[in-house]
């Protein structure tokens, strides 16, 4: 959730900045970036050391292992508002078609991040073209943009990974499933049509 807020506080201040040439509150001028420079900086050396030192994996699969961290925050966001506004219900993001291992495979897998990360690189270039940001913000945006662009790329792995007999077995039965949750609402919706 705090991505999610932190990304729509960024777009604000881009469209604020593109649309108006200001902003009241500047807080990521000169010296003031030191501080969420910092944080950022430290935040990403405290979970590769975290991960490194609990599992005892190498510095490349502790950065995969951040990568598929921040490639979730999209889809933890959601299921957070989605358990604000229903009582029951179970969330789950599986894989519900089975498609070539190409990048629009793994693009339509991840469409939501992909759409948030081009929106905010977009938003980041226009802000920095009309010279109303600092190189900081800049960054900022591109930072952001990449949490969101890293589901694109877990996504492009899990398409061309195999799976285990196990989880093979549980896509098919997730297909099936949505599958018969279709063909339930297109009964439905074809029974209220002709019911008298």
């Amino acid at each position: 959730m705090l991505y999610l807020g932190f990304t729509l506080v960024l777009a604000t201040s881009g469209l604020l900045l593109l649309l108006t040439g200001r902003l009241a509150l500047r807080p990521l001028l000169g010296a003031a970036v030191l501080l969420p420079a910092t944080l950022i900086g430290s935040g990403v050396l405290r979970a590769l050391w975290a991960l490194r030192k609990s599992t005892g994996i190498g510095m490349r699969r502790a950065v995969f292992a951040f990568s598929n961290w921040l490639s979730m925050s999209w889809t933890v966001a959601l299921a957070c508002l989605q358990a604000l506004v229903r009582s029951e219900g179970v969330f789950l993001r599986t894989p519900k078609w089975r498609g070539s291992h190409s990048i629009g495979e793994a693009l339509r897998a991840s469409r939501a991040e992909s759409l948030i990360a081009a929106a905010l690189v977009t938003l980041g270039v226009l802000v920095a073209a009309v010279r109303r940001s600092s190189l900081f913000l800049a960054f900022l945006f591109l930072w952001q943009a990449g949490v969101y662009a890293f589901a694109l790329f877990i996504a492009w792995l899990n398409v061309r990974a195999d799976l285990p007999a196990r989880l093979e077995r549980r896509q098919r039965t997730e297909e099936r499933r949505e599958r018969i949750r279709r063909q339930r609402r297109i009964v439905a919706g074809a029974a209220t049509v002709l019911a008298p």
